[in-house]
């Protein structure tokens, strides 16, 4: 399905406040004037859905819960975690992960990517769940709520399921890597 949007005085400007001192600044990151631009016609431009979707919701929300911000480090698999990103597991804990925390999102083979890719099961449900393996289940204290939670190894992997659901990751997905993280990600448990 293709969108349909007229050229003229469409115009995209993505700025960020940056704090210099005790003085709040502009800083623009993206500015694009599309009315000189051209699509299919002179005056058209088309947008297929999942770019619409791209375009439209900023990847502000992982289903229901907010999305993590990430950075790629250089042309690498890795991402450092932008801002500290809180958790909540439904009132029984909270997992705090701190600013530059590096993880490589989904570690799934490349002969899978046709059907299960990184991108497939979002970004926060392997951010929690490589933070509690790195660390064997026992976070720092104040990165955990109530401070004294420790978590087994399949209490991670169960609360990497939760993630997808809450990410709405599609249920033969949340399966699949559920499936492949119980059954061969015990290597990387750092548990004591």
């Amino acid at each position: 399905m293709l969108f349909l949007f007229p050229a003229p005085n469409i115009s995209i400007k993505v700025e960020r406040k940056a704090s210099s001192g005790s003085k709040a600044k502009k800083e623009t990151l993206l500015n694009v004037d599309l009315s000189e631009a051209t699509g299919p016609t002179q005056d058209q431009f088309y947008f297929t859905v999942d770019e619409m979707l791209s375009i439209s919701s900023a990847n502000t929300m992982c289903g229901t819960i907010p999305s993590v911000s990430l950075a790629q480090i250089d042309a690498s698999r890795n991402y450092a975690v932008e801002r500290p990103y809180t958790y909540n597991s439904e009132g029984a804990h909270t997992i705090t992960v701190p600013e530059g925390f590096v993880y490589d999102r989904a570690s799934i083979p490349l002969i899978f990517h046709p059907l299960i890719s990184p991108d497939s099961v979002g970004n926060v449900a392997p951010l929690i769940h490589d933070y509690l393996y790195r660390h064997g289940g026992i976070l720092p204290p104040n990165q955990i709520t109530p401070r004294n939670k420790r978590f087994s190894r399949k209490e991670a992997d169960d609360l990497f399921y939760e993630v997808m659901t809450k990410c709405r990751v599609k249920k033969w997905r949340r399966d699949a890597a559920y499936g492949a993280v119980r059954a061969g990600a015990g290597f990387a448990w750092r548990g004591q």
